[in-house]
């Protein structure tokens, strides 16, 4: 029986990495809306700009539950991202 050499999908879209990331993602939009240390809400305000960017084109006037659900969507994405791109990075890390 042959051996994998990569992870199935699911372990791609809901992995540790990507569930450690998403915390990451929530935990800076949460402070960017808590703290008033300016120098502190600038990783969660990118964030938020961010989805701003791609949502006013395709979705104008979206709001309440719709950008709800769109912002939770995109902060995933973000955080797939990030996971995959961890696992890359600890990939080539292992290989030294």
């Amino acid at each position: 029986m042959a051996v994998r050499s990569r992870p199935p999908a699911r372990t791609w879209l809901l992995g540790q990495e990507v569930l450690g990331a998403f915390l990451l993602v929530v935990g800076l939009v949460a402070v960017a809306t808590v703290v008033q240390m300016q120098f502190l809400q600038i990783p969660g305000y990118l964030l938020i700009v961010g989805s701003d960017l791609i949502q006013n084109p395709l979705l104008p006037g979206l709001t309440g539950w719709g950008y709800a659900v769109f912002f939770a969507v995109y902060l995933y994405g973000v955080a797939v991202v990030i996971g995959t791109l961890y696992r890359w990075w600890r990939s080539v890390q292992s290989r030294d």
